[in-house]
C-alpha cells in the first residue's frame, strides 16, 4: 500500500496514529487474528505498538510502531514498511485516518496471502498483489514467504 506524500507540518509530532484506536479497529477488522497492545512504560499513556502472533514459524508476527510522524509495520525477520501523510493539506485527524485505513488494507492484503514477501542477504521487502500469491519466481539467494508461510 503506498504511503502518503510528503509535509513538515507533522513530522516530529509524536502520535500520529492512536494506537489505542488503531487497536480497537484491527481486533474488529481481524477477529482470527489477536491483536496485542504493549503496554507503554509506566506513566507514558498509550500503548507503544501493537502486535500480532505469526501464523507460521517462518514467517514473523506483526509488530506496528507509532514513530511520531508515521507509522512503521513490521513482518519480523522478513521487512518492514512506513505508512505516513505527508500533505499539507490534510489536518491532524485527516492524516490519522488515511495512515489507519492504509495501515488496514495492507494487513487485509497480507493476512489474505496477496503479499508477497521476500528476504534476501539481510534486506527484505514485499509487494501487494491483486490475488493470493501461491508462487513466486526464484532467484538466487531469494527466499520468498506470504503471510501463511514459505513459498
Amino acid at each position: 500500500m503506498p504511503a502518503h506524500s510528503s509535509i513538515s507540518a507533522l513530522a516530529g509530532q509524536r502520535g500520529i496514529v492512536n494506537l489505542d484506536a488503531l487497536y480497537s479497529a484491527l481486533r474488529r477488522r481481524f477477529p482470527d487474528h489477536p491483536v496485542v497492545l504493549d503496554p507503554a512504560p509506566s506513566g507514558e499513556g498509550a500503548g507503544t505498538s501493537l502486535r500480532v502472533a505469526a501464523a507460521h514459524p517462518e514467517v514473523g508476527g506483526v509488530v506496528i510502531t507509532d514513530d511520531g510522524d508515521e507509522v512503521t509495520v513490521c513482518v519480523e525477520g522478513i521487512t518492514h514498511g512506513h505508512f505516513g501523510c505527508y500533505d499539507e493539506g490534510v489536518t491532524r485527524t485527516e492524516a490519522e485516518t488515511l495512515i489507519a485505513d492504509d495501515v488496514v488494507a495492507f494487513l487485509d492484503a497480507l493476512f489474505a496471502d496477496r503479499v508477497l514477501l521476500w528476504r534476501a542477504g539481510g534486506m527484505g521487502g514485499w509487494e501487494v498483489q491483486d490475488a493470493p500469491v501461491r508462487e513466486a519466481s526464484s532467484q538466487t539467494g531469494r527466499r520468498c514467504f506470504v503471510w501463511s508461510g514459505p513459498l
